[in-house]
């Protein structure tokens, strides 16, 4: 049997390096920073849309069937732990209050929800009310969230705050519902502000998803305590 000669392990970690290198390049072309606000990118120009075809939000308007608040994202996270804070951050921004739109900023707001928030904890309805709350809003948690509570608060133009198994255990802010004139919930739509875009090509704050899926996935599989776990919603408006 031929023993390997120094060329060939010499090779072997060129060709590993080379590899290395390639993740490293394709992992930071993912993400581009403009003014604090992070922005998903693609090292090419994705191809003509296959899997996805989007929405235009920005062409939305509430009619017979569709009921949308024109509200976006208010930035993409930055850690695997904050979408609590962004979405806090995005219903201020709605309401018209002042934040500030940074990575600091969304860090500071989610260690001051949970001064031990990591990837294992994330953050809890608890502690983004009573945050909420020290600052001067009024809000409130509860579980038991239902379509028709949803569809009533869009009406009257207020975002609510959800908690759904999507990624694991994930807070977005219902921003949309349209039943498509239809009589069944099955082929409804809910749509989103989500600080995890990355479900279309659009990359614009703004994810949906079939009603009926989303009922099915409204519950905390991870995080929560027992209690806070089904159908949870938070509503926070300003006092």
């Amino acid at each position: 049997m031929m023993r390997p000669g120094p060329i060939l392990f010499i090779g072997m970690f060129f060709v590993a390096g080379i590899i290395l290198l390639a993740a490293t390049l394709s992992a930071t072309g993912m993400y581009a920073r403009d003014n604090g606000r992070i922005t998903y990118g693609l090292d090419s120009q994705l191809p003509a849309p296959r899997y996805y075809t989007g929405i235009d939000f920005d062409s939305l308007s509430s009619n017979s069937h569709l009921t949308v608040i024109p509200l976006k994202s208010y930035r993409q996270q930055v850690t695997n732990y904050s979408c609590g804070a962004a979405a806090a951050m995005t219903v201020m921004s709605y309401y018209g209050r002042p934040v500030n739109n940074t990575d600091d900023e969304e860090i500071l707001l989610a260690h001051e929800m949970n001064p031990d928030v990591s990837e294992k904890t994330g953050i809890n309805p608890e502690q983004m009310t009573s945050w909420f709350n020290r600052h001067g809003w009024n809000a409130t948690w509860h579980t038991g969230g239902s379509r028709e509570m949803l569809l009533s608060n869009l009406k009257a133009g207020v975002p609510t705050i959800v908690e759904w198994i999507d990624w694991g255990g994930h807070w977005v802010v219902v921003v949309g519902y349209d039943t498509r004139g239809t009589e069944t919930v099955w082929d409804d739509v809910i749509i989103f502000a989500d600080s995890v875009d990355c479900h279309d090509d659009r990359v614009d704050g703004i994810t949906y998803a079939n009603y009926g899926q989303f009922d099915a996935m409204w519950f905390d599989a991870h995080y929560f305590p027992a209690e806070m776990r089904n159908r949870v919603y938070i509503i926070a408006r300003p006092a």
